[in-house]
């Protein structure tokens, strides 16, 4: 009978020190994600985010990609009130992006999923019609 009673605790003890270590993990998670999200918000200038999710190797991104280059620097090149940001899908991303490539307008903290056509022009006249 102590021998049963032994192994219950030892069991008990156990599923107990896993809680302890998955609450830990989860905390971690949270708290990065949360410094994350105040530092990459606090470094933005406009209230226009324009965030490009891509993967590498992916045929379309690689379509993309000179059009999303064009707009960058026409946003530098014209002043625009608009703050550029590229997102590499295969490192996990928390906007719940299944397709890619994917471009993602935040305004005034309201985010919406351009579907216009893939050009430099066509997306910065989309973003400034906002």
């Amino acid at each position: 009978m102590a021998i049963k009673n032994r192994t219950s605790r030892a069991n008990t003890h156990t599923s107990s020190k896993r809680f302890l270590i998955a609450i830990v993990i989860l905390a971690i998670a949270v708290l990065a994600g949360l410094y994350y999200y105040r530092m990459v918000s606090e470094s933005f200038t406009s209230n226009t985010v324009v965030t490009y999710y891509f993967l590498p190797g992916c045929p379309h991104c690689d379509d993309f990609k000179p059009e999303w280059d064009k707009f960058v620097a026409a946003v530098k090149t014209q002043k625009l009130p608009i703050d550029t940001t590229s997102v590499d899908g295969s490192k996990g991303n928390d906007a719940g992006i299944k397709g890619f490539p994917t471009v993602l307008i935040t305004k005034d903290g309201n985010t919406t999923t351009y579907s216009g056509d893939r050009t430099s022009d066509a997306l910065i006249k989309y973003v400034q019609q906002g």
